[in-house]
């Protein structure tokens, strides 16, 4: 998948709009003969889900800054449709909800040497996804909804400015949260597309630690 992105900053460069344009290879969404369900159409140049967004700069000082936005995805992708009624009695999956992803984010530097960054964002939708199981049944399944929160933690063991070499080093913690406050839909455990909690559309709740480096070279080369 190629992501191409674009952006534009007013107001002193204080509130800026961004454009997401997803492009992906894959195979043909829409299967209609038996072929086609053994062995995919491979498909260059698909457009996914087009995605906007408005961020601004709420507040800074020497020691910290506050930014907040929101995050808009259109369904602008395609379906998964088997339209052979022979096979599975045609089912589909219709792609027609929208997501809306506000957020807030702050930096601080409170001292020379520390320096912590933070991310939270809730992503929400407009809707179900529409499943048809069969020619004459269709459901729609809820989505859940999903709340991100992140957290960095830094500080400068070489600070070298103005010199050759190695010019700055700091060792970074980072936390990623993810949780969903709402599950998606459960249906019985006969039906053949089965929801429930942690099974595809359920329930997830997971943390991630990563550890690494940032740093300079000559005060030109970043890491």
């Amino acid at each position: 998948e190629y992501r191409f992105w674009g952006e534009k900053t007013f107001f002193n460069e204080n509130i800026s709009l961004d454009l997401i344009v997803p492009l992906y290879y894959s195979t043909d969404p829409n299967l209609d003969t038996q072929a086609k369900v053994e062995n995919a159409t491979p498909m260059a140049g698909q457009f996914g889900d087009l995605a906007f967004g408005l961020k601004a700069l709420v507040w800074e000082d020497a020691d910290q800054a506050y930014s907040a936005g929101v995050r808009v995805e259109a369904p602008t992708g395609p379906d998964f449709i088997i339209s052979q009624s022979q096979i599975f009695g045609a089912p589909a999956f219709f792609m027609d909800a929208w997501y809306f992803t506000p957020w807030i984010g702050g930096q601080w530097t409170p001292g020379t040497n520390w320096f912590a960054s933070g991310f939270l964002s809730y992503r929400l939708n407009s809707g179900p996804i529409g499943n048809r199981q069969s020619a004459n049944s269709e459901v729609n399944v809820r989505q859940p909804t999903y709340l991100f929160a992140d957290l960095a933690i830094g500080r400068w063991v070489v600070q070298r400015e103005g010199q050759g070499g190695l010019t700055s080093l700091a060792p970074v913690v980072e936390l990623h949260y993810t949780t969903t406050p709402t599950s998606g839909s459960q249906t019985t455990p006969g039906n053949f597309f089965f929801y429930d909690s942690g099974n595809k559309l359920g329930k997830t709740d997971y943390l991630n630690i990563t550890a690494g480096l940032n740093g300079t070279f000559n005060d030109v080369w970043q890491f």
